[in-house]
């Protein structure tokens, strides 16, 4: 691309050249008789060619010019200038405050051309550089915080999820650390099919460990979780990395969250890529893999970072890998789960519930809420079943009224861990702790308790949006 920049100031001829790219040619035009040694002072050598408006007349169009205007008066006349020269090239006039009524309306009056604020042009630059040395900072204080010669466990939520796991491996390697004494641990394995396969196929090790473990940890990095989350002591928590909504205050070394993200991962990138650390494959993998999932591929909440991160890691990864993570097969007495969820589901008010009673794999939990969200017209869905002595919950929302994440810790958070996003939450407890809380006796009596909690809640939900 060749950049035509017309402009009679000498620090802004230097500014104005800054938006082209390495490989693309510029070319300053200095409009009136200007004294030339300020712009020669200004411009980088070698970067730029530099002429009076006179040389527009021998000017020609290679095919693919953009022309800047930045001038203190007369910006239409010397664009129809440069128009003659390159009829073709779309024209930028950079708003400095003193374009009169007049020149306005002769510039809006011209093809091609927009009148843009000069703090449009260098605001984001100037803001994205404050953001970098801000997570320079946050990095070496993160770094201060740990011991580098003592293990570091870092701890996901229970069942992790691919945020959980992506963004535990870009932990280890920004805070340059070896995989043996930086493990990844949660307090319940990994059961749900895609995220085995996921650690699987890029050799990512999730161990298991005890809450008893947990407390001996000599330190512990929580990401894509807070400590409120676990309701106990879990020892002796450094970093808290997450960008799920905060419910209570971390009295933590570190703590970055950032719930506008729509994944801990995309978080993670903007802290490699603000050191400068390279992103290999298999981390690249894991991280696109994560912020793809966990944005239900930008089908709820999102940032720009996340749009960012997720351009800057599709190059990088491997999408074989991944379409073999996003199909995981059926047995067949799974297969038995979702047909007895197709035949006994029940909606009411718009909420959609499903119980699954007991299950021999925990993940048909959330497969199941994700499947039947598609039945009807539902707005929200709530599905549950029982694995050992625990009884999970899945909540789906597609009404912006209902967030399912305060849903799930209004309705279940006092007897175990619950929360989640507006759109999608989980939350376990114990199945004798449940229904001695509701008073039930028999499923289709904690059925019917549950849905009357749960639709009161919601509820409440919808008018409190209702008066805001």
């Amino acid at each position: 691309m060749h950049y035509i920049i017309i402009t009679d100031c000498g620090g802004l001829a230097a500014a104005l050249a800054g938006l082209a790219g390495e490989k693309d040619d510029v070319t300053v035009i200095v409009p009136g008789n200007h004294p030339l040694a300020a712009f020669k002072r200004a411009l980088p050598r070698g970067r730029c060619a530099m002429h009076r408006i006179t040389a527009l007349k021998t000017m020609r169009s290679r095919g693919a010019e953009r022309v800047v205007a930045c001038v203190t008066r007369g910006a239409a006349a010397l664009l129809n200038k440069a128009r003659a020269a390159f009829p073709a090239a779309p024209a930028l006039v950079v708003e400095t405050g003193i374009i009169s009524k007049t020149e306005r309306e002769r510039l809006a009056a011209m093809p091609d051309v927009a009148v843009i604020a000069a703090a449009a042009l260098f605001r984001p630059a100037a803001m994205q550089r404050w953001k970098l040395l801000e997570l320079r900072k946050r990095i070496a204080l993160m770094r201060r915080c740990v011991d580098p010669e003592r293990p570091l466990w870092i701890l996901t939520q229970n069942d992790p999820d691919p945020d959980a796991i992506g963004s535990a491996l870009a932990l280890t390697h920004l805070l340059r650390r070896s995989r043996r004494n930086t493990p990844i641990v949660t307090l319940k394995g990994v059961s749900r099919s895609e995220n085995i396969s996921m650690i699987s196929l890029l050799g990512i090790k999730v161990k298991a460990v005890t809450a008893a473990a947990l407390r001996r940890a000599e330190q512990i990095a929580l990401v894509d979780v807070q400590p409120a989350f676990f309701r106990r002591d879990i020892g002796n928590v450094r970093i808290v990395i997450d960008h799920h909504p905060q419910t209570e205050l971390c009295d933590v070394p570190y703590v970055d969250i950032q719930p506008g993200y729509g994944a801990t991962s995309s978080m993670m990138v903007e802290y490699l890529d603000a050191v400068g650390l390279k992103i290999n494959a298999r981390l690249a993998t894991a991280l696109y893999y994560a912020v793809k999932t966990d944005t239900l591929l930008f089908g709820r909440g999102v940032s720009p970072e996340d749009f960012r991160a997720f351009g800057a890691l599709w190059p990088l990864a491997d999408h074989e890998l991944i379409s073999r993570m996003e199909r995981p097969r059926l047995k067949s007495h799974e297969v038995a789960v979702f047909i007895r969820a197709l035949k006994h589901h029940h909606v009411e008010r718009g909420a959609l519930f499903v119980s699954l009673g007991r299950l021999h794999k925990e993940d048909l939990v959330p497969r199941l809420a994700d499947f039947v969200l598609q039945i009807g017209e539902a707005e929200f869905a709530l599905v549950w079943g029982s694995f050992g002595q625990l009884t999970t919950f899945s909540a789906r929302a597609l009404n912006p009224h209902i967030d399912a994440g305060e849903t799930m810790r209004r309705a279940f958070g006092h007897l175990g861990s619950a929360g989640g996003h507006g759109e999608m939450a989980r939350a376990t407890m114990s199945s004798k702790a449940l229904a001695a809380d509701l008073g039930a006796r028999g499923e289709a009596r904690l059925t019917a308790l549950i849905k009357k909690r749960v639709l009161r809640i919601i509820a409440a939900q919808k008018r409190s949006t209702k008066e805001k």
